[in-house]
C-alpha cells in the first residue's frame, strides 16, 4: 500500500481551475439578492388591526363617548 511519490496531476488543475473570481462574486450576489428579498418582505404592508387599548384611546377622545355605540362597552 505504498502511495507513489511522483504523481502528476497537473492536468487537473489545468481543466479546473480554482475559480476564486467566480465564486466570490457569486456569493456576492447570492448575499445581495437575499438581502434584497429580505428587505421586500419587511416593507410589504399588512393590515392593521386595533386592539381594546387602541379603541379605548380613541373613544376617550371623542367629544362624547357615551353617544358612539362601540364605546359605550369598551369603556365599561
Amino acid at each position: 500500500m505504498d502511495k507513489p511519490t511522483n504523481v502528476d496531476l497537473s492536468w487537473v488543475a489545468a481543466k479546473h481551475p480554482e475559480p476564486a473570481l467566480t465564486s466570490w462574486l457569486r456569493m456576492t450576489l447570492a448575499g445581495a439578492l437575499v438581502a434584497f428579498l429580505a428587505t421586500l418582505a419587511a416593507l410589504v404592508p399588512t393590515s392593521a388591526h386595533a386592539v381594546d387599548g387602541c379603541k379605548v384611546l380613541l373613544c376617550l377622545a371623542a367629544p362624547s363617548w357615551r353617544s358612539i355605540p362601540e364605546c359605550v362597552p369598551t369603556i365599561n
